[in-house]
């Protein structure tokens, strides 16, 4: 017998069928089968005649040209500018903030804007990710932030309300660059922006909270 052979025991002997002999047996064996296993064909495909499943082809971050980083690049760099600036407004009023409010107020902005400042760390290292720089004066920020700095030293419940509009900004900002990176397949960014989102979101509902 030439060729590949399966060998087959039980108690009538050992049979030795040609691989492609028992292949083609089986599959023409399928019109004998029972309904469920004919249609569902389980059991009749031998290793060589198994389907294969195609490859996935999906480009990640790490295959992306220049130009495909450089428009992930542009957006975290507008979230940078936007979060620098809401950063030292914190610090302001922070620093600032007077009246009977003051040691709940100052205490929590402290928390927020620590937060903040990893934020933004997190948001220039993943630019450095993709080769690219982070804007890092605060005339760049200035420029390319839609948030506006506030001189002034407004009342505690004017603070309040300045960071809740911060707060809608930057979640508009955020919830663009997910989407961008949703369409780029850039599953870190949209993970960690995700992560921002989040958190603002819970300190508009604890500020809400506070000012009613």
């Amino acid at each position: 017998m030439t060729g590949a052979a399966h060998r087959i025991g039980g108690g009538l002997g050992d049979l030795s069928i040609p691989i492609h002999g028992l292949c083609k047996s089986l599959h023409s064996g399928q019109d004998r089968m029972p309904g469920p296993a004919r249609r569902t064909g389980i059991g009749m495909h031998c290793a060589h005649h198994r389907p294969k499943r195609p490859m996935a082809t999906k480009r990640h971050t790490l295959r992306w040209t220049a130009v495909e980083r450089k428009h992930i690049t542009d957006s975290l760099n507008t979230l940078l500018a936007n979060y620098q600036v809401h950063y030292q407004k914190l610090r302001n009023y922070h620093w600032n903030v007077t009246g009977g409010d003051f040691f709940d107020i100052h205490e929590n902005l402290e928390l927020q804007y620590t937060e903040a400042q990893e934020n933004i760390d997190l948001i220039a290292e993943r630019i450095r990710v993709f080769q690219e720089r982070p804007l890092s004066t605060y005339a760049e920020y200035l420029k390319e932030s839609t948030l506006k700095e506030d001189s002034t030293v407004p009342k505690s419940d004017q603070m309040m309300k300045n960071l809740l509009a911060d707060y809608v900004t930057l979640v508009d900002l955020l919830s663009e660059t997910v989407e961008l990176a949703l369409e780029l397949s850039d599953s870190g960014t949209e993970r960690m922006v995700k992560g921002f989102i989040e958190q603002l979101e819970k300190h508009h509902w604890m500020l809400t909270s506070f000012t009613k």
